[in-house]
């Protein structure tokens, strides 16, 4: 480019000026040498200044004993003569469309030199005690470049060894990202004593949709750098609305080397950037630049500056945008939305940056700019996370929304975003945007017959695979009282019915292991069965076996077809007949090798009605083998005198009853009671006492009414006697009679604690008279 050169101007003039601006001394000045923690800040004050200028490439050559700086941009004039000479007065003071304002930033140069020279076109001077230009002998730029700075190495304080080392040391760590936001300045280039120099480059901007790709090369203290980026930009009115200036967001592209996919990735240093680095961490995982107004020596940014404030929302907006953008160009990926804004500890509500985090997360939240499973896009709002795999592969979009009975476009987040694998990401999604994670468990605990029934048998058979790599959802009962796995009481199987189409059924009773539902059997059966083209696949048969069903069976038949009609409130219809027969079935599976099959039958028939009996008034009904004593004389004796007990009157069986609990020998029955508050404290023998827990007793059937005989009865004392001795010698015989023996107060005092007293049938027989005295028909007292 062709300049036009003007007369020099006049430093005598500008130094008088100065003289009476600043006045005589230059003490005061002294300071602005030490204005920065880097001293080669001044580098930064150049590269603005030469942008400034319109230059296109700049050189630092540095020597042992001096720095010299060359540019091609225009030539100074008495403006750029009298910034560089003031202190915070640039050419343009107050223009925020300018970035490199020649004054207190270049006096970072007094670290070094005492006297910086300038030669550009007609002006040829040094600056003495920081504002005072004096005529330098002129000194040829050469051909290429318009303007030279050179700085020699004579500051007081310093040596000329340590001033080279530490510029070199910035020049070799500059960085090809300090050309990055740079829209003259395409190459700076260094030279070095003793060594080779470096460079670092700006390609030519491509535009790409509204966005441009801007790829930068060098070497970075001895590595080589070559970094492409993408930058968005939004113009912003300055406040007297002359001019615009504009924000912009730089996310770093890679390309994958094997399929050649570009990325953006998060970078880990962002500084905020008014051009060039500031010393403030924005903590993004990418870079925002603006005109921002910063401190002299650039290391704070005034945060509740008006103009900084308004820098701060219309980057808020921009990156709202870019994410847009960056959705339509396919580059809005996961490793995108780690780059974003989410680590909520390094953003505090009065941080600079706050108003950025809290847009972002409106926007994730409205938009649809999360990545989800399928590949397309969803918002926080209808979005769910998965805990499991096979949870997304399972369920669709279509079965999320029956899943949640909505109509919302429900969609699953991208299986990349884990609680390990991108935990920050994983936490910032369920904390800040508040969105649900579906485990196996919480999806165990929803699902209900209404979901299974829209499915098709085909989404069954995938179901039950899955499932049978998580048996926890289905295991079996423990112990007592344990209902198994959460699914054991879902309607999960879907059951063969030629009247309803996907008709669901539970698997079990409330036991978790009687079957209600069984696998099919190669005949045709009434049970209930599994659907016979679920069962025709493998790995879903195996699922169903491990569950714990199984094809009918005569076991089967008692437990389903049987006993249950024993249950119903009307048993009249229960011909004579039927019941042999029924009884006749019980008894054979009570003869059974199988004990798994005995056992069900067991646990099915001590719970049922099922047996005949018949009370003192030769009344008959059905009852639980735990209700009745077998008919015997010394039992018919015993309970003459009691009432509603009742005796079997079945023909055959005894020993199969008895197994079930039907008794030859009056029962012992656990009672609650209470006791008088002294005689729990007696109890407690002055231990600490918070609540009561349980007061257990027992008494023995009948015992009281028998006792009662005694006294009307005296002729049969001894009969009566004997008989009451004898069933006492049973139970002596028993390995369980000590457990009847006393009852139990429990009570609670830090810990739970206890307390044994005498059974109540124990003090009925020790406050009785029962026992025949020798030669005599009446009792005595035991």
């Amino acid at each position: 480019m062709k300049w036009k050169f003007i007369m020099p101007s006049d430093y005598d003039s500008i130094r008088a000026d100065n003289i009476r601006e600043y006045g005589e001394g230059t003490r005061h000045l002294s300071f602005l040498g030490r204005l920065y923690t880097d001293r080669t800040h001044f580098i930064f004050e150049l590269l603005q200044n030469a942008e400034d200028a319109g230059a296109v490439k700049i050189l630092f050559e540095l020597f042992e004993d001096r720095l010299e700086v060359k540019h091609d941009g225009r030539p100074f004039n008495e403006l750029d003569v009298r910034g560089v000479c003031g202190v915070g007065e640039g050419t343009k003071a107050e223009d925020l469309t300018q970035i490199g304002k020649f004054g207190i930033g270049f006096k970072s140069v007094y670290a070094y030199t005492s006297a910086p020279e300038v030669h550009s076109g007609e002006e040829h001077f040094r600056i003495e005690h920081y504002v005072r230009p004096h005529p330098a002998d002129p000194k040829e730029t050469g051909d290429s470049w318009t303007t030279l700075f050179v700085f020699a190495f004579d500051a007081p304080g310093i040596e000329p060894q340590t001033a080279m080392c530490e510029i070199a040391e910035r020049l070799r760590n500059l960085s090809a990202r300090a050309l990055l936001f740079l829209r003259k300045i395409k190459e700076i280039e260094y030279k070095l004593p003793g060594e080779p120099g470096g460079f670092y480059l700006r390609g030519k901007p491509v535009p790409r949709g509204q966005a441009r790709q801007v790829t930068v090369i060098g070497q970075n203290n001895g590595q080589d750098e070559d970094e492409t980026w993408l930058i968005f930009e939004r113009p912003v009115s300055i406040p007297d609305g002359s001019n615009k200036v504009p924000v912009e967001i730089a996310f770093k592209l890679e390309t994958n080397a094997k399929d050649q996919a570009e990325s953006i990735v998060k970078i880990k240093e962002s500084p905020l950037i008014a051009y060039f680095p500031t010393e403030k961490s924005t903590r993004f995982g990418f870079l925002i630049q603006g005109p921002y107004r910063t401190t002299p020596s650039r290391d704070n940014i005034p945060k509740d500056d008006d103009w900084n404030t308004k820098l701060v929302e219309e980057t808020a907006l921009l990156l709202v945008e870019a994410l847009q953008r960056l959705k339509e160009m396919g580059l809005l990926t996961v490793a995108l939305l780690n780059a974003l804004p989410i680590r909520m500890d390094d953003f505090p509500e009065d941080g600079m940056f706050y108003q950025i985090v809290e847009t972002v997360r409106d926007a994730l939240m409205d938009k649809e700019l999360l990545t989800a499973y399928d590949g397309t896009f969803v918002s926080a709002r209808n979005a769910k996370l998965a805990s499991a795999e096979w949870l997304r592969t399972l369920l669709r979009d279509e079965q999320l929304r029956q899943l949640f009975k909505t109509e919302n476009p429900l969609k699953w987040i991208s299986g990349e975003i884990t609680e390990r694998g991108k935990h920050d990401l994983w936490k910032y999604i369920r904390e800040e945007l508040e969105v649900e994670e579906i485990t196996p468990d919480s999806f165990s605990r929803k699902i209900e017959g209404s979901f299974f029934e829209r499915q098709t048998d085909d989404w069954m058979i995938d179901f039950y695979k899955y499932l049978s790599e998580v048996e926890r959802l289905w295991r079996r009962p423990r112990w007592v009282g344990d209902a198994g796995g959460i699914l054991r009481g879902k309607p999960i199987l879907r059951v063969h019915d030629n009247k309803q189409d996907n008709r669901q059924e539970v698997p079990f009773r409330f036991d978790g292991t009687t079957s209600k539902v069984f696998l099919p059997p190669p005949e045709e059966t009434d049970f209930p069965i599994v659907k016979r083209q679920i069962v025709d696949n493998e790995q879903a048969a195996d699922f169903l076996r491990r569950l714990g069903l199984s094809e009918p069976n005569v076991f089967d038949d008692i437990v389903e077809r049987v006993l249950p009609k024993y249950m119903r409130q009307d048993v009249s219809s229960i011909t004579p007949n039927e019941h042999a027969m029924d009884i006749q079935k019980i008894l054979r599976a009570m003869a059974s090798d199988s004990d798994s099959g005995k056992k069900k039958v067991l646990r099915a028939a001590k719970n049922t009605p099922f047996l005949k009996a018949v009370d003192q008034n030769d009344n008959v009904s059905f009852k639980k083998p735990g209700e009745i004593y077998f008919t015997n004389e010394k039992l018919k004796v015993y309970f003459s005198g009691s009432h509603a007990v009742w005796f079997l009157d079945e023909p055959v069986g005894e020993k199969a009853w008895n197994e079930l609990g039907v008794e030859s020998k009056p029962r012992f029955k656990k009672i609650s009671i209470d006791l008088p508050w002294d005689e729990k404290s007696r109890l407690r023998n002055s231990q600490g006492h918070t609540k009561d827990i349980e007061i257990i007793d027992y008494e023995l059937d009948g015992l009281e009414s028998f006792l009662a005989r005694f006294k009307i009865e005296n002729s049969l004392v001894a009969e009566y006697s004997l008989i009451l001795w004898n069933f006492l010698l049973e139970y002596l015989k028993a390995t369980n009679y000590y457990s009847f023996y006393e009852g139990e107060y429990k009570w609670f005092y830090y810990h739970k604690r206890s307390a044994g007293f005498d059974a109540l049938w124990k003090k009925q027989l020790l406050s009785h008279m029962w026992l025949p005295k020798k030669g005599e028909d009446r009792p005595y007292m035991s």
